[in-house]
């Protein structure tokens, strides 16, 4: 979050303030482009997690997308060493799958 809103933050956890009272600081300290710039910055907070879980989602199908590939070539009789390097494959995993 952004850093100059930790300045409020810390004096309403120091004065212990209830709901209320935070709520009533909250609204006279911050504005409206303030409000947007948070809004924004967990916007682009959740934009960037969804992005890396998306990434990470690809990466595992496309390594069992090789893996299958692999196999397939494996079954077909090809030698291990061309499915790996076709496949983009560790020599090493290519001999487990036979």
């Amino acid at each position: 979050m952004n850093k100059r809103f930790d300045p409020i933050f810390e004096a309403c956890r120091q004065n212990r303030l209830d709901e209320k009272d935070l709520e009533q600081y909250i609204s006279a300290m911050i504005t409206d482009e303030d409000i947007q710039s948070i809004a924004a910055a967990y916007k682009e907070e959740g934009l960037q997690e969804g992005f890396e879980k998306g990434m990470a989602i690809g990466e595992k199908r496309r390594a069992e997308d090789k893996v299958n590939t692999a196999k397939k070539l494996l079954e077909r009789g090809m030698a291990v060493e061309d499915v790996a390097d076709i496949v983009e494959l560790p020599l090493a995993e290519v001999e487990k799958l036979k």
